[in-house]
This record gives structure tokens, sequence and C-alpha cells, in this order.
């Protein structure tokens, strides 16, 4: 075997996880009927009078809704072998919670220009939520894996959209999501889930629930 061939055969095997909430069918459909209306989600010029006064519109890199979720942490990269035990983790600190009662609510941006986000927010047992995020996290750094501690904010990534809209464009869309209020649902169980890039330039990733774990039951 060649020192090239070695190297490669005794590197660690990874999978790429996160921790979150499964958004239902009726909150989804609900909320992609608001997304298809805004500007970050057409693909052609606008049919509005004031369309020659803005950029023509190119995709926006909306997030499919079948990948729409509530993230509770991003754990990153975890070695084959130990993703069984992210899983004891997740389930440890989902039995100390009971079902939260939630909905998609508001909206808002991160970031600005070419690095922006656009997500709606969250209604609901969010302290709560808050509350649990912060015994995945706890759990997670005493098991010695790795997870995000930047500041939680609950929400559901819906488009980078980068330049691709107008400041106007831009703020039509966030005054839309700010006066949403979706339906409510309960949540009683959270996911990990393995991410894994697509395999063209620009795909999207695709979300594989690698363990589903229930929330204490009442």
């Amino acid at each position: 075997m060649s020192p090239t061939a070695a190297v490669a055969a005794t590197k660690t095997r990874t999978e790429r996880l996160f921790a979150a909430l499964e958004l239902p069918e009726h909150a989804v459909s609900d909320l992609a009927e608001v997304v298809s209306d805004l500007n970050i989600a057409r693909r052609g010029p606008s049919s509005r009078p004031s369309a020659a006064a803005r950029r023509p519109s190119q995709p926006s890199r909306v997030v499919r809704s079948a990948n729409w979720h509530l993230t509770l942490a991003f754990i990153g990269d975890v070695p084959v072998e130990r993703v069984g035990h992210a899983a004891e983790v997740l389930g440890e600190a989902a039995r100390s919670c009971e079902p939260l009662r939630l909905s998609v609510s508001g909206g808002g941006r991160f970031g600005r220009g070419r690095y922006s986000v656009v997500y709606a927010g969250l209604d609901g047992d969010v302290a709560r939520l808050v509350q649990l995020v912060h015994r995945i996290r706890a759990g997670l750094t005493a098991a010695e894996l790795p997870v995000d501690q930047k500041q939680y904010r609950p929400h559901v990534t819906l488009a980078r959209p980068g330049d691709r809209v107008t400041n106007q464009q831009a703020a039509e869309d966030l005054l839309t999501l700010r006066r949403y209020h979706g339906p409510a649902w309960t949540a009683d169980e959270l996911v990990l889930y393995r991410s894994d890039f697509g395999t063209r330039p620009g795909e999207a990733p695709n979300y594989t629930p690698v363990s589903n774990l229930p929330l204490r039951t009442p």
C-alpha cells in the first residue's frame, strides 16, 4: 500500500450531524403559500407597476420546503463510531422536556448584502425550547462531542438571497413575514439528522433522519 493510500485508509470517517424539530405538514404548507409570493421566491421580472425600477430577479437560493426544520443544535462532523453517543445525549435531553406547543410566527433577516439569510420566527413554548437547547449543548459538551455554541435564536431558514433582491424588495418581504402567524402544532420528538452535501455546485443538501427521540410523556 502506498503512503497516500495508507493515510486515506486511516482517516476517520465522520458524519455531519444536527438536532432539530420537524415542522408538520400543515405548518409547512401554510408557510409555503406565503413564501411563494415573496420577492425572494420569484424567478422572473416582477409584473408590478414598479418593475421597471427593479433589478431583474435571479434565483435567490430559497430553501426547498422539504428541508424546512427548526434547528436545536448544530453538532458538526462526528466520527461514525460516536454517532450513537450523540443520539444517547439527545435522547436524555428529550426525556427531560415535555411536548412543546409551537407555531411559526414573524420573521426577519440575518446579515446584510450577499451573506443575508431570510428566516421565519417562532411563537409558543419558546422559553422551554431554549432550555432544551441548553441541555442538549451541555450534554454534548460533557460527552466531548462538538456543538455550535453561538447564541441560539429559534428560526426556520427560508432563503439566502444574497444581493439578488433590491433593498425595497427585501423590505417588502420582511414586512410580510413579520405579519405572519402560522398554525400551531405540538412537537413531541426531536430528530438527529445527517446532512449530506449535494454532488453538484449549488445543489441543496440532503437531510437524513438518524434517530427519532421522543420528548417526555406528560
